[in-house]
Formats: structure tokens, C-alpha cells, sequence
């Protein structure tokens, strides 16, 4: 499925009343693996409008998408290298900052900036970002695994 196909879906799920995180995080999941872990779809549930709803932290949008993307390239054991990780995270971090139109990552500041009535655009560009990180990469991650 497309960034573009990705962003559609996330927008449906954020009608349907998923919060931003969940709707990313579930849109994310079911692109990468065909269904959303409930656990992980739970754990998103926490970072919903810039983290318990205060919108006085990063937006759970942004969240969602670094959710999934340490489901995918995170360690599972202490002595196992995070770098690709980090540095996917920020390569995250830094597009969508910048292609948001408000050079900030801060709820509130995304919401109050661009007086948007909703932050679907927000949830659409967190998973196109995402997306875009996760189809460069997941390849070959997977290769390295097997």
C-alpha cells in the first residue's frame, strides 16, 4: 500500500473516534503486518493528544509513528544496537517537523499555528513520514534478520 493509500486510512480511522496516536499507530500495523497488536494499539492509546490529552506535549500523532517505529527496528535486549533506531526516529522527527508548516513537534503549537479545526492533517503526514521511513528500510532490516 502507498504513503498516499496510508494517509486515507489513518484520516478514516481518526473520523471513525481513534485518537490521533491510535489512528497511526493502528493504520501503521496494518499496513506493515495486516492487522494492529492490541498491545501496542493500548500503549498508543496514552500518547492521545500530545500525551493524555494535555496537548502540552509531542503530538500523539508523531507518537504513533515512533511507536511503530520501534515496534520494527527497536532491541529486545540490552546489548543489541539501537543506532539504526535512533536514527530512523530522527530522521522522523526532523521530516515531519518540517513538512508540517510549523517548525514544532508540541501539540498545542501544531494546533494553535495552523488553526486547524482538526488534526487530520497531522495524523495523514505521521503515517506518510512513517511510511516512507518504513518502506526504505524494513527490507532490508528483514534481510539482516533472516
Amino acid at each position: 500500500m502507498t504513503e498516499n493509500a496510508g494517509a486515507h486510512l489513518s484520516a478514516h480511522y481518526f473520523s471513525q473516534g481513534y485518537h490521533c496516536s491510535e489512528a497511526v499507530t493502528r493504520t501503521l500495523l496494518e499496513l506493515v503486518h495486516g492487522n494492529a497488536d492490541p498491545a501496542l494499539m493500548k500503549a498508543s492509546d496514552a500518547f492521545m493528544g500530545g500525551i493524555a490529552g494535555t496537548q502540552q506535549h509531542i503530538c500523539g500523532a508523531v507518537s504513533g509513528g515512533l511507536i511503530v517505529l520501534g515496534s520494527l527496528f527497536g532491541r529486545t535486549q540490552p546489548d543489541e544496537d539501537d543506532t539504526l533506531l535512533t536514527r530512523l526516529c530522527l530522521e522522523y522527527l526532523h521530516n515531519f517537523e518540517t513538512n508540517c508548516g510549523v517548525d514544532s513537534l508540541l501539540c498545542f503549537e501544531l494546533r494553535e499555528r495552523r488553526k486547524v479545526p482538526s488534526c487530520t492533517p497531522y495524523v495523514q503526514l505521521a503515517v506518510t513520514e512513517a511510511m516512507t521511513i518504513i518502506n526504505q528500510h524494513l527490507p532490508a532490516r528483514q534481510e539482516a534478520i533472516h
